[in-house]
């Protein structure tokens, strides 16, 4: 087995070329050792070390007491040293068994020589034996009753008396994110051999007297180390900055003074036990005119058609346009007829009559006697437009010629415009952004930006400082 010594810091040499310079085993080695020690050092200095991915542990079948059978999953570790542990495939081990009890499956980096070849420069094949053509970068499989570190065991607790700050609400400012990152590095960094498994342990197994082996997967989760990738990482920040984002913008309430953080909600104690007033700030009460829907109302009046051909009480269809509508904007409409009390009800027995009082009814369902109705037709496409149309027996009856219909359209929350996307995004950002940072946030192309950003200078909106960054005006 053929170690590396990737696990200790060292002055890097790599080869000098010249014409006719005289190659040895020596230069072509050191060539090799080059490359190979510089990728551990980033590995168990930038990375880490732990199970990347996959190594997992399943108990096979016992055929002999004294052997522990085992199959071992693909998958890729980085070891102290930086060197990088691949299975490529699933493979199956047995580990000796030397007494009972709790057991320590470990994963270890093993090089091992392979394709045996002839030596013919140094006598024959017969006197070159243990010349071998190539190294496998493997790894092996043991079985300890020694238990390895915890995977917290590295951060050692500091006092925290020090640590606390006077003020645990206040923000994050840079300052202290940066005092912060000193610290960690004070506490975990000054040196550089903070990596501590020899072996990368896999699994723990308790095996009985009479050899017989269940996987503890408890014991194995404690000791079984998750190397801390960089997608892992991100895929973590990202989720706590959607938090953040989602905490920030949630008033908060004040135990002491009953106001939420942002003068929003007001809380007041009564004289009452258990009672208390909640006062909400003026204003509030009406929702973002970025997140609610669009609601346009109006009326419209149908005639009822002299067309003997059509139904008694056909109504003669009314084309209703919201021009402040987007074009192709999907909406859906209500309707509601304004019927004078003397209108006779929709069913025996009466639902929704107040006392022969005048009202919009809203009628949903379906009644093969039901002698009242009105539709809103939505051509396809969406074009802004709706059209009315209705039939209701009872007014040719009460002698009445037209009906006023009263009509809802909801639309979705309009979309903000580039321009005010731009200004809601720096008045978030009062230290400026930069036309790219913009583009990248908004992800709109750096030429529309850049036209946008222009007129909002010249208006006087917005100012360009020194360092290229849009600042908003006050």
């Amino acid at each position: 087995m053929v170690k590396n010594n990737g696990c200790s810091l060292s002055t890097f040499e790599r080869n000098k070329y010249f014409y006719s310079k005289l190659l040895t085993v020596r230069d072509f080695e050191l060539e090799q050792r080059y490359g190979i020690e510089k990728n551990h050092l980033i590995n168990r200095l930038i990375l880490g070390e732990g199970i990347v991915c996959g190594l997992e542990i399943e108990l096979k079948e016992q055929q002999e007491t004294d052997l522990l059978s085992v199959s071992l999953t693909p998958g890729v570790a980085l070891d102290r040293c930086g060197c990088e542990i691949v299975v490529s495939k699933t493979k199956s081990e047995q580990l000796e068994i030397k007494s009972p009890g709790k057991k320590y499956i470990y994963i270890e980096y093993d090089e091992r020589s392979k394709e045996p070849v002839a030596d013919l420069a140094n006598g024959s094949a017969d006197e070159s034996e243990g010349r071998y053509n190539r190294i496998e970068e493997s790894y092996s499989l043991s079985l300890s009753s020694e238990a390895p570190p915890t995977k917290d065991s590295d951060t050692e607790d500091s006092d925290t008396e020090d640590s606390d700050t006077e003020n645990s609400d206040s923000e994050m400012t840079a300052e202290s994110l940066d005092e912060l990152v000193r610290q960690y590095h004070n506490q975990a960094l000054k040196t550089c051999s903070r990596n501590k498994y020899d072996q990368i342990p896999l699994a723990v197994v308790d095996i009985s007297e009479g050899g017989e082996a269940t996987l503890n997967e408890e014991e194995t989760q404690k000791y079984r180390p998750v190397l801390r990738s960089n997608p892992m990482l991100y895929d973590l920040l990202s989720h706590v900055y959607d938090l953040t984002k989602e905490a920030i913008a949630t008033p908060r309430i004040d135990a002491n003074s009953f106001i939420s953080s942002d003068e929003s909600i007001t809380i007041t104690p009564t004289e009452e036990p258990q009672q208390f007033d909640f006062t909400l700030a003026s204003g509030m009460t009406e929702p973002s005119t970025q997140n609610r829907s669009r609601v346009f109302t109006g009326k419209e009046v149908l005639e009822l058609t002299t067309n003997e051909e059509l139904p008694k009480g056909s109504l003669q269809p009314v084309t209703v346009e919201i021009n402040e509508l987007n074009p192709e904007e999907p909406f859906s409409v209500m309707l509601a007829p304004l019927l004078p009390a003397t209108v006779p009800p929709v069913f025996t027995p009466t639902l929704g009559e107040q006392d022969n009082k005048s009202g919009l009814r809203f009628v949903f369902g379906s009644h093969p006697e039901l002698p009242r109705t009105y539709v809103a037709y939505v051509p396809q496409p969406y074009n802004k437009s709706f059209e009315i149309h209705g039939c209701d027996p009872n007014l040719s009856e009460l002698d009445l010629k037209e009906v006023e219909v009263v009509y809802w359209v909801i639309a979705g929350a309009k979309a903000p415009s580039l321009r005010d996307r731009i200004l809601e995004l720096l008045a978030n950002n009062p230290e400026g952004m930069t036309m790219t940072a913009i583009s990248r946030e908004l992800d709109v192309e750096r030429s529309s930006v850049d036209t946008e950003l222009d007129k909002l200078v010249n208006e006087g909106a917005i100012e360009r400082s020194g360092r290229s960054r849009y600042i908003l005006v006050e």
